[in-house]
């Protein structure tokens, strides 16, 4: 059960809240919308989504992981 909570924390951290903030800091798209990433102080944009990108990274894949070792 544990593991398919990080499947899915992982995989919204990742794709939602990480790579598509940097996309729109990248692409200079002023729309906020529900990305966290877009919220904080100017400077920290691009680290906070990175941080995103990593961490979502890492729970996705031992997420993912331990769901195929567990079946």
């Amino acid at each position: 059960m544990i593991a398919i909570i990080a499947q899915v924390l992982g995989f919204v951290m990742l794709i939602p809240q990480g790579i598509l903030p940097v996309v729109f800091l990248a692409a200079g798209v002023q729309s906020k919308s529900w990305f966290l990433a877009l919220y904080v102080p100017e400077p920290m944009n691009l680290p906070v989504a990175i941080a995103f990108v990593l961490v979502g990274g890492l729970l996705a894949f031992f997420g993912t992981r331990a769901v195929i070792r567990w079946t």
